[in-house]
């Protein structure tokens, strides 16, 4: 019987043109400490965000690199922003933005095994970091 989510992949060019948007936008991050655009990211909770684009989902979260972290949560509250500008709500990260886990997206939200999973290549990420 046929995976009823199944879905082929996209053409070749299409992924090669995805995957130099992403490059583009980790550096825009890196440079300028904001997204590239406000829809271009979605906080998924427990200080794990994410890239997307299309279906295509790529979990991100921010460490210093010493083998700990602190959740950096979504600014709902204007008087907890640093600035008050279109990206009031994104929250200062430490130097390190490392990726995690890729996933597609599937239906309305991410799935909580998806987020756990996330929350799983963050742990073993920073366990890495303290050896």
């Amino acid at each position: 019987m046929e995976d009823p989510d199944f879905q082929p992949p996209p053409p070749d060019d299409d992924q090669i043109d995805d995957y130099d948007k992403i490059l583009e936008w980790c550096r825009i991050l890196a440079d300028e400490g904001v997204p590239p655009y406000r829809t271009a990211v979605n906080y998924l909770g427990s200080g794990i965000w994410e890239f997307k684009l299309g279906r295509k989902r790529i979990s991100f979260f921010d460490t210093p690199g010493d083998g700990t972290y602190s959740e950096k949560v979504r600014i709902d509250d204007r008087s907890l922003a640093d600035t008050d500008d279109d990206y009031r709500w994104f929250p200062n990260l430490d130097e390190r933005v490392r990726l995690g886990y890729v996933f597609p997206k599937l239906g309305e939200k991410a799935g909580q095994r998806n987020i756990d999973r996330c929350r799983q290549v963050r742990e073993e990420d920073v366990n890495h970091d303290k050896r």
